[in-house]
């Protein structure tokens, strides 16, 4: 629904009543990298992921539930923005960041955050430095945790009948950093990004508007029942982190290059939060 057009379709899905195939053939590896994620999560964390029937590695697919609640980009931007239909969403994403948090290895993850931003905007040489700074200011130069990977609103559903939250899409990897996907869901709740992909915004030579009137009270929530979980350094890294995520995707939207000014705005934004 954001009127991409076809170089940002990377998947072919197939869809029954009950379950749905997703197969690649550009990004295969990636592919199977998610569903193995997916069917092969830590027990902890499959109450938040469709199950997985099937893993078809010669064709590059695989078969999994079909999630019929809402997905939170069509309740944020069109349907339900009241606090109290979104306090037990916020409550169970919490649930899912504990979880990842619980499971912690040595090995390192943000260098990789650091050269992908980097090796997509070569000219942010000291935004990368900065970044690496926040990451040292909180001890996690070679510390990582089980993450999703991509944690944003599109991702993402709710049942409220069985008050139970599903993920899907992940990145493929099981060890990155909560921390990070943190950052993801700021950059859909506080930095905009669904109503900015969906173009709900107006384009000015300096402002922004943004159609999101009626947001202000979720976003108080979050970074009440989130935000105000972390410290000061954690905070800073976060919104580092979801500075260089409007940095890097920018190359990835150059269908649209009015959406490509705004996301520089809103790296601006959380870049100057960050100091």
């Amino acid at each position: 629904n954001n009127l991409s057009n076809g170089s940002r379709f990377f998947n072919k899905l197939e869809f029954s009543a009950n379950s749905v195939r997703k197969s690649s053939v550009l990004f295969a590896n990636e592919l199977i990298a998610e569903a193995l994620w997916t069917k092969y999560a830590p027990r902890s964390l499959q109450p938040f992921l469709p199950k997985v029937f099937e893993i078809d590695t010669l064709n590059t697919a695989y078969e999994m539930e079909r999630i019929k609640s809402i997905k939170l980009r069509d309740l944020f931007i069109h349907l339900d923005r009241d606090v109290k239909t979104w306090r037990p969403i916020v409550h169970e994403i919490k649930k899912f960041l504990e979880v990842c948090q619980e499971v912690e290895i040595e090995a390192p993850f943000w260098k990789k955050i650091c050269d992908k931003t980097l090796l997509r905007r070569p000219g942010l040489e000291k935004f990368t430095e900065e970044l690496w700074n926040c990451v040292e200011d909180c001890g996690l130069e070679n510390n990582s945790t089980l993450f999703h990977g991509d944690l944003h609103f599109n991702n993402m559903f709710f049942d409220f009948g069985k008050n139970r939250l599903t993920v899907i899409d992940a990145r493929g990897e099981f060890f990155g950093h909560w921390l990070y996907d943190v950052a993801k869901l700021v950059h859909s709740v506080i930095g905009k990004f669904d109503f900015i992909d969906t173009r709900l915004f107006s384009a000015g030579d300096r402002n922004l508007r943004i159609y999101s009137a009626g947001t202000e009270q979720l976003e108080e929530l979050f970074t009440e029942e989130v935000l105000g979980d972390l410290s000061a350094e954690q905070t800073r890294l976060v919104y580092k982190t979801t500075a260089s995520l409007f940095a890097s995707m920018q190359p990835l939207h150059k269908d649209f290059p009015d959406k490509i000014v705004e996301y520089e705005k809103i790296f601006e934004y959380f870049n100057q939060l960050a100091r």
